[in-house]
């Protein structure tokens, strides 16, 4: 599990994401990306992340999405299938730096945050969408360097929870992208607890 700041533009509360890649009982790749708000997630420091870099304008439609419980669609990604990948080019893409060399390498990215490779969590799904192969491969292989996406699930995160004290890795911000480093692993405090990101709402 990745975690990452959200760049949103409606947004009340400083947001986070949490991107996880998995696979079903098909072998497929499920890629499942869930919003939450950032006061609820301890283990992170002011600073750790570097506000720069590439940033989506379909954050707003995500919003909607995750204050409709998936219910509403008013944006010109106005298909299920569009806006779930919109979502994971946020996921995987967001902070990038013009001509960076971030694949496999997130913490070279801006708004990041750190990784749990051995959390369990429980979410709340407003989107489960599987893609059609033949319309997204060639665009996702082009954008994002991922040829196997399949079914991507957005919602929020119930609970996340760290199986052992010294999994979580935190991403040390620097003074720029170019000079952060990754740091080894540190003693986990996320939480058992997150709540959803809601507009309009503080807690």
């Amino acid at each position: 599990m990745e975690f990452a700041e959200f760049v949103g533009s409606y947004a009340t509360n400083k947001a986070v994401l949490c991107h996880i890649r998995t696979r079903c009982h098909e072998g497929r790749t499920v890629d499942i990306v869930l919003f939450g708000s950032a006061e609820h997630v301890e283990g992170f420091r002011p600073g750790d992340a570097i506000d720069d870099g590439w940033v989506s304008s379909a954050a707003p439609a995500i919003e909607e999405l995750l204050r409709s419980r998936g219910t509403e669609n008013t944006w010109q990604w106005d298909d299920d299938q569009s806006r779930a990948v919109e979502a994971l080019k946020i996921a995987v893409r967001q902070g990038e730096q013009h001509g960076g060399a971030h694949d496999g390498r997130p913490w070279t990215r801006g708004y990041t945050l750190g990784h749990d490779r051995q959390a369990q969590w429980c979410a709340e799904v407003y989107a489960d969408v599987v893609l059609d192969d033949s319309r997204w491969a060639n665009d996702l292989a082009a954008d994002l360097g991922l040829d196997d996406v399949h079914r991507i699930v957005i919602g929020a995160p119930l609970w996340i929870r760290a199986l052992r004290t010294d999994t979580l890795v935190r991403y040390q911000g620097g003074t720029n992208s170019r000079l952060r480093r990754l740091l080894g692993s540190r003693r986990s405090a996320v939480p058992m607890n997150y709540r959803p990101l809601s507009a309009g709402r503080t807690d």
